[in-house]
């Protein structure tokens, strides 16, 4: 190449770099926006005020059946970026934002929640004219959609705080104790296997770490997985109807 070609080559080559350097900062920042907003409505009834407040103690409570599957899913509807402050302005209306926050679009974990068993739902709804029955309503429309583990078909917890979100009207958040998780869980195990069948790796933490101890989490997280199989194929039991006796 002469002079000019080989300069306008390097400029084409670093202009490249720099767009895919901002591409790869842009996809961190939306990423960080969307954990700030799941955080932002998580805690939102310990920084205002509200007519349904939840506290996380609740949400513990309510929405963890067993001590061990305590992994709940989130979801956010909108589920809004930096990149889209200037064009989103909340969605049409409390019923689009409810069918939102339980579809696969706007979960933060890649599963099928509708295609599992619920064992718990929480909903927190931030928005000044937001009002409970909204949220009842909606969810009464949405129940008979959703696979609820036969003994909880009532198993919904919400929340209204008064203060909306930035750049919305509303938004709201919903966290789901699903046996979809047990996909994610068998997976990582999957993976451990793999690596730990050749003890790959495993010279980073056996100076804090025992093999035995390995073993034993590997066994507790395949534990964990078989326990939401269970629920996933749990069937209500038939009651014995008991005849007086005259």
């Amino acid at each position: 190449l002469g002079g000019g070609g080989a300069q306008k080559a390097n400029k084409s080559l670093l202009s490249d770099g720099t767009s895919k350097k901002k591409e790869k900062e842009n996809a961190f920042a939306q990423m960080n926006t969307i954990g700030a907003h799941l955080l932002c409505n998580l805690t939102c009834s310990m920084r205002f005020e509200g007519h349904l407040n939840v506290d996380l103690n609740e949400i513990t409570m309510n929405l963890v059946p067993f001590p061990k599957l305590h992994l709940l899913l989130s979801s956010i509807a909108p589920l809004a970026t930096m990149a889209d402050k200037k064009v989103s302005c909340g969605v049409r209306g409390m019923d689009q934002m409810f069918s939102q926050v339980f579809s696969r679009d706007s979960q933060l974990t890649t599963v099928n929640q509708r295609a599992s068993t619920y064992l718990a739902a929480g909903v927190i709804v931030r928005g000044r004219n937001v009002q409970v029955s909204d949220i009842n309503r909606n969810i009464d429309r949405l129940r008979p959609k959703l696979k609820m583990i036969p003994w909880n078909t009532d198993g919904f917890k919400i929340g209204l705080c008064s203060a909306p979100p930035a750049h919305q009207p509303y938004s709201a958040l919903c966290l789901a104790n699903n046996c979809a998780i047990r996909g994610v869980v068998g997976g990582l195990a999957d993976r451990f296997s793999k690596l730990f069948r050749v003890r790959a790796h495993v010279h980073h933490y056996t100076e804090y770490l025992e093999l035995q101890e390995m073993q034993a989490a590997y066994r507790r997280v395949r534990q964990l997985a078989s326990d939401y199989e269970a629920l996933e194929n749990a069937v209500p039991r038939v009651r014995r109807r008991i005849t007086p006796v005259v």
